[in-house]
């Protein structure tokens, strides 16, 4: 065999367009390099036509180092070209995130220097798919987890699962009182409302709000006094326990009614 002094390549691009970078598993994927290239001797000519055994080395250094994959095959070259699928006799498990350069020994001969392997045109857009299920590099997940985003439901809505949610129901209140309740939230980190109804159903349901004439020492409505990580006190006026202007403009107060408290937290 005439000595090789040159290594001529034609093509060089991945078949599974970075496919290191995936997460899913390497069965969905065939983890596969294909390589063309052709060897001419010290006249510049084509090789003689034959088998070759040729194994391909890839690093992530230009020079020296430890070959990160190895793998050898017995190569058909005809006329100096030869085409082989990198990764079909040893398992091609580098996660390509980083530059990798390919070395080539041909019998005993080792060409130089290494190139450095080089995505198709098309595999840049791989760059973004990497990261198809993050945000600014933050995963996504369908449960609260630490440090990941959370998915929106179907309906493109924040999932239930997310927030603990506090209902006392309606329960009958009356003027100068004070009611304790015992709510599941663990946190006072909570959004809590109280509203006021007519009745047990919830008729002529209203946000509470909180009134004072400081001139006579009145107070009408409702209000949230007190709030820890396991109760919450709803109080009710001196005078009223809600006040507001009826359709007509007309000042209106109630001394009986209904109260309910609902809450939520994000933690």
């Amino acid at each position: 065999m005439k000595n090789i002094t040159k290594f001529l390549f034609i093509l060089f691009c991945f078949c599974t367009i970075v496919c290191g970078l995936w997460t899913i598993s390497y069965a969905d994927i065939p983890r596969l390099l294909n390589y063309q290239g052709k060897l001419t001797d010290q006249q510049n000519k084509p090789v003689t036509d034959g088998t070759y055994s040729v194994t391909f080395m890839i690093y992530d250094v230009e020079t020296a180092g430890v070959p990160l994959w190895t793998e050898t095959q017995t190569v058909n070259i005809q006329k100096g070209i030869f085409s082989v699928l990198l990764g079909g006799v040893m398992p091609l498990n580098l996660a390509f995130d980083k530059p990798y350069f390919l070395e080539i020994k041909v019998g005993t001969e080792v060409m130089s220097p290494r190139q450095r392997i080089a995505s198709a045109a098309y595999a840049f857009r791989a760059d973004t798919a990497q990261n198809s299920d993050k945000v600014n590099g933050v995963a996504a997940s369908a449960t609260p987890e630490a440090n990941k985003l959370l998915a929106l439901d179907a309906a493109a809505k924040i999932p239930t699962t997310v927030f603990k949610k506090y209902d006392s129901g309606w329960f009958a209140v009356s003027t100068a009182q004070a009611y304790s309740k015992i709510h599941n939230l663990g946190t006072t980190n909570a959004i809590f409302k109280l509203y006021f109804a007519t009745d047990i159903n919830g008729s002529n349901m209203m946000l509470c709000e909180w009134f004072t004439d400081e001139t006579v020492n009145d107070r009408f409505g409702g209000t949230l006094k007190s709030i820890t990580a396991t109760t919450i006190v709803a109080q009710t006026g001196r005078n009223a326990v809600q006040s507001t202007y009826d359709t007509s403009g007309n000042w209106q107060t109630y001394v009986t009614g209904y109260y309910r408290i609902i809450g939520f937290a994000l933690e």
